[in-house]
């Protein structure tokens, strides 16, 4: 299941720094098609976050007027350009829009009329377009939440308790996922195949002569479909993934016989995981975002002092997903730049 495709009608993030630019605070809104409307708010710190999350359920009528409205809007945001974010406007409130499966970024700020008139000579015509698109995004934004305000008044909007939905990537988290879609997933389409997603982890991960053949690649194939996506959903804690991941991992190099090791076949399974993430197929959290291991080589755990063995591997994810100075997300993908650790370079595990 795709989020944004099949899961989500819309969602906004926006967000404020504070006065001294020491704190980021977001407000999250979300709908989703099974009628579970999120507000989130989340106060961003370099390696957690607190998060003050409530979650609600339409009644069906409700659902309806308010998903009738999103696809009309949605259709009009068809000519809306994705960056929005107006030159010579100072940034303090920010936002990231997604709806439609489309994703736009810029100033969430009502732009006067003054500003956008033919007298006004200090903002391009472009620059004023973006101006009259960023007051759109706004105004949604306003509709959207007197709607659901009005049906909450009305008793058309339940609490629900524990809703998953709570847990989905934020959008600040999903625009930073998709600058890294072009470059990592320029031959897969979307809808891909999982068994097109498996074939490219191998081939990613593994050197070309390297790579399995005939039955051996099949098995891996089936092996990583049947059993990975439930790896990281049934797991209750960073170590019960590391459990389960090491166990496929086990696997595939019985799949696979002599000449490979947990560090080959960890990266298969960690190539696979970053590709499910990257087309947001199964994996929606945030919490299934900090599990991951990052698809590291031999030589890069060389340089770092670390032994080629299950042990120290492990280890090393572990710390390195919990480093104080480390932000989870923008270690993991950066260090998918690919493979690019310099001696000295402590690039991917700088504050986020």
């Amino acid at each position: 299941m795709n989020l944004f495709k099949d899961i989500e009608l819309f969602s906004m993030q926006v967000s404020t720094l504070n006065k001294d630019k020491k704190e980021e605070t977001c407000l999250i809104n979300a709908l989703y098609r099974n009628a579970i409307y999120t507000v989130r708010n989340t106060n961003l710190v370099v390696v957690d976050e607190k998060q003050d999350g409530h979650a609600y359920k339409l009644n069906p009528n409700a659902f309806r007027a308010v998903e009738d409205y999103i696809n009309k809007v949605s259709k009009a945001f068809n000519l809306c350009p994705s960056e929005l974010h107006v030159e010579g406007i100072l940034r303090t409130n920010d936002f990231v829009f997604l709806i439609g499966g489309k994703m736009f970024r810029g100033n969430f700020a009502i732009f006067p009329d003054s500003l956008m008139s033919d007298e006004e000579t200090r903002f391009s015509k472009q620059e004023k377009r973006k101006m009259k698109w960023n007051n759109e995004v706004v105004k949604f934004s306003q509709t959207i939440t007197k709607m659901l305000d009005s049906y909450g008044m009305k008793g058309a909007l339940r609490p629900v308790e524990d809703a998953p939905e709570l847990a989905f990537l934020k959008p600040s988290t999903r625009e930073y996922i998709s600058s890294f879609k072009t470059s990592v997933l320029h031959d897969l389409a979307e809808p891909t195949p999982r068994d097109v997603i498996i074939k490219k982890a191998i081939r990613e991960a593994l050197p070309s002569d390297m790579i399995p053949q005939g039955q051996a690649f099949s098995s891996i194939v089936s092996l990583i479909k049947e059993k990975a996506i439930p790896a990281i959903k049934e797991a209750k804690s960073e170590r019960d993934f590391d459990n389960k991941h090491s166990s496929i991992c086990e696997e595939i190099i019985l799949a696979i016989g002599d000449g490979y090791d947990f560090i080959d076949a960890s990266r298969i399974l960690d190539y696979f995981y970053l590709f499910m993430l990257l087309l947001e197929d199964e994996l929606h959290s945030e919490k299934e975002l900090k599990y991951l291991h990052f698809p590291v080589t031999k030589e890069q755990l060389i340089r770092e002092g670390v032994d080629l063995n299950k042990t120290e591997y492990l280890y090393t994810q572990f710390t390195k997903r919990n480093t104080p100075t480390s932000a989870p997300l923008l270690t993991y993908l950066n260090s998918q730049k690919f493979d690019e650790f310099e001696d000295g370079d402590e690039t991917i595990f700088a504050d986020a």
